[in-house]
């Protein structure tokens, strides 16, 4: 009667789940359920049901749950809705219920659906007896989240509070605010003129702006908006793989599908490079999932990912783009591939950090197959990737 799905051809984010809760307590007395799954690969994905509570089964269910799946790969562990059976179970005491799906692992290009029906006490528990509820647990991504809302509410919400005053950013990467006295001086360089702080108004008065005998002519300095977002750049591939490697170390730059956002004032872009068009500071994460095909033992080296950059203003002709190769500080990122002895195995590498770049520099990302034994019958291919730049 209700449903979890994981689509193809997704990035994974380990921990991702979708949760079902009932909006009221049941019990005591019994539960009977059915349980069918379709796709997925071994210690892959991860469903449970069981009574609400923290345990070790589930983040949301009481330990141990009543049913709990780690293991669904091909045919041999698909459960079909008409050939599954009834899992009857014992409510001790009146607790609401909980059905969950979860991401264990990286996954490139495998998807997972899982169907559930079931009753308390003959009560038919539909669509409608349960609250719904999806997100990412042990990430930074709901710790990032709460940051960046809470920054853009300060700025939004309590933005008259910096009235005239001064705001200047520290070495620990924080904000420091100088609240003004009156008859401060500071000079402004954009108007190129001095100003005074008058207390009694709360502005900074122009001194051209006095008159001889103290008329003050007063303004006021106001907050209208929270921050004007510079140069954003987005990029993915699909997860057709374009390098299938064996076990000897290779390297190439990944190619882009398509571009989402495009700034064409801070960026032009090709196939498999972006032209930086405005020297400054950016922002820069990116993300590529691998699986290795055939089968065979797990691999016992890494895989590495990387931004290379070099500068047309460094050479020309066939030697603008070599002349001061380099790879981005920061950009490095060592990651293993990872599954069970024997069968498909998957990984993921990603990062994000700063980056100083200059007008006419190229970036390109790198994927490479570092080292590590890998049997004959099987290779490490590179899927689906993406890309995010902004001008900071």
């Amino acid at each position: 009667d209700i449903q979890t799905t994981f689509p193809r051809y997704q990035l994974a984010a380990r921990g991702q789940y979708q949760r079902f809760t009932t909006k009221l307590a049941y019990g005591p007395g019994n539960f009977s359920f059915k349980v069918a799954h379709a796709g997925g690969y071994p210690d892959y994905w991860l469903t449970a049901v069981g009574v609400s509570g923290s345990g070790t089964g589930s983040s949301a269910i009481m330990d141990p749950p009543f049913y709990l799946n780690t293991s669904s790969y091909g045919g041999g562990s698909e459960v079909d809705w008409a050939t599954s059976g009834i899992i009857t179970a014992s409510l001790t005491s009146s607790t609401k219920i909980v059905f969950e799906t979860n991401v264990n692992s990286a996954y490139g290009d495998s998807y997972t659906q899982v169907h559930f029906s079931g009753t308390v006490n003959g009560i038919h528990l539909s669509a409608s007896a349960w609250d719904f509820d999806s997100g990412v647990t042990g990430s930074t991504l709901p710790s990032l989240h709460t940051s960046i809302r809470d920054y853009y509410a300060e700025i939004v919400n309590a933005g008259t509070s910096y009235n005239n005053r001064i705001i200047t950013r520290n070495d620990s990467g924080g904000w420091d605010v100088y609240v003004p006295s009156d008859g401060d001086r500071v000079y402004v360089a954009a108007d190129k003129e001095e100003r005074v702080y008058v207390a009694s108004t709360d502005t900074w008065d122009s001194l051209g702006r006095i008159a001889e005998k103290g008329l003050t002519v007063s303004g006021s300095l106001s907050v209208t908006k929270a921050v004007t977002r510079k140069g954003l750049f987005h990029a993915s591939r699909n997860a057709t793989a374009s390098f299938n490697w064996s076990a000897t170390p290779q390297s190439a730059s990944l190619s882009w599908d398509s571009y989402p956002r495009l700034d064409t004032d801070y960026y032009s872009a090709s196939t498999d490079q972006v032209h930086i068009m405005e020297s400054g500071d950016y922002k820069i994460a990116y993300g590529v999932s691998w699986y290795q095909t055939g089968a065979g033992s797990m691999v016992t080296g890494s895989l590495k990912t990387y931004i290379a950059t070099s500068s047309f203003a460094a050479g020309s002709g066939s030697a603008a783009n070599t002349s001061s190769i380099g790879t981005l500080p920061n950009s490095l990122n060592y990651g293993r591939i990872e599954g069970p002895e024997g069968g498909a195995s998957r990984g993921s590498n990603s990062a994000a950090f700063m980056a100083s770049l200059n007008t006419n520099d190229v970036l390109r990302l790198y994927v490479e197959h570092d080292y590590g034994h890998i049997p004959a019958t099987s290779s490490t291919v590179a899927g689906q990737a993406w890309i995010i730049i902004e001008k900071v």
